[in-house]
């Protein structure tokens, strides 16, 4: 089955959480890995918002652009409640998170005992692409990037706006694993890495100057990266 609330743009909407939310229990074993023993029986997270690009699946270096595309424009605020059991394990998919595009406000979301893997770009725990606002979100959940596209993140994969104050404790793995910010176009401010990353680096994989401001301030890699 699937859970979601995707389809829905939610302009000029917010969003509140009042309790925490349940997806799936013991996703994760204790050590981080997927539960592989219970995985057939977890619901599947669809994400909020679609991708402005998906994998085709027959050639994994083709991306399609997506036509009549809806991304997430409202404020989604998770009060620092738990999202508990957040599951994803597909192909070539593209921006597999809990949002997967947002052009609004992400804020005081906690993602923990939750397990993402996509072949596809930019996947991550709390926006796979932003440009918008991602501020005081804590992810705790395990991300598995394929081999083809980049980049697999705890926070952000794609940042065109501003992600601040995050927090990242989560493993991450795969050829473009980063702790917070995978391909940052914006502001990244006081975000922490705590946890062990296979992959590029602990904070930002990599910015992109070229032809608008960027900027990195006040952030800490405090996890061990190393690059399999």
């Amino acid at each position: 089955g699937t859970y979601s609330i995707a389809g829905s743009e939610f302009e000029g909407k917010t969003i509140v959480l009042n309790n925490d939310i349940l997806i799936n229990e013991n996703v994760l074993n204790e050590d981080g890995t997927l539960n592989e023993e219970n995985a057939s029986t977890f619901v599947q997270w669809e994400p909020i918002g679609e991708p402005y690009y998906v994998g085709d699946v027959s050639n994994s270096t083709v991306r399609i652009e997506v036509e009549n595309q809806k991304v997430f424009k409202g404020t989604l605020d998770g009060k620092k409640y738990n999202i508990k059991g957040i599951y994803i394990n597909k192909g070539l998919e593209w921006n597999q998170s809990l949002i997967s595009e947002s052009y609004g406000t992400v804020k005081n979301i906690n993602m923990i005992d939750g397990y993402l893997h996509a072949e596809g770009q930019y996947v991550s725990g709390v926006v796979g692409r932003s440009l918008g606002t991602v501020k005081d979100c804590y992810s705790n959940i395990t991300i598995v990037g394929g081999d083809y596209w980049y980049y697999h993140t705890g926070i952000c994969a794609w940042n065109g706006g501003v992600v601040e104050n995050c927090v990242n404790e989560g493993a991450v793995s795969g050829p473009n694993g980063v702790g917070v910010v995978g391909y940052n176009r914006g502001s990244v401010i006081g975000c922490i890495n705590k946890a062990e990353i296979d992959g590029i680096s602990g904070v930002v994989g990599h910015s992109d100057p070229s032809d608008c401001d960027t900027l990195i301030k006040d952030c800490v890699n405090m996890g061990n990266v190393t690059s399999t």
